[in-house]
């Protein structure tokens, strides 16, 4: 995906579609990355991670006020899946 398509410092984004039952999640393209092939392919899987996160809390109320704290909530999700993951 190109950076032009995402928001100002992210690395990637999900569409859902409750009532159809379906979601698009985009990754900054590999063209893009500054980072070491390794590293690249780890930002991408915590990337992936992350949106799927969202998507699962998909059902829960959202507002600007709580962004946020839903960020950081995600965040420490996807860290925690990709740890229980590499054991």
């Amino acid at each position: 995906m190109d950076p032009s398509a995402l928001e100002p410092k992210t690395l990637g984004n999900i569409h859902w579609d409750t009532d159809a039952r379906t979601a698009t999640i985009g990754v900054l393209s590999t063209q893009n990355y500054q980072l070491p092939y390794q590293a690249m392919l780890d930002d991408m899987e915590f990337t992936i991670v992350h949106e799927l996160v969202h998507l699962h809390l998909a059902s829960l109320p959202r507002s600007d006020a709580s962004r946020r704290v839903e960020e950081h909530a995600v965040n420490e999700l996807a860290k925690a899946l990709l740890s229980l993951a590499k054991r």
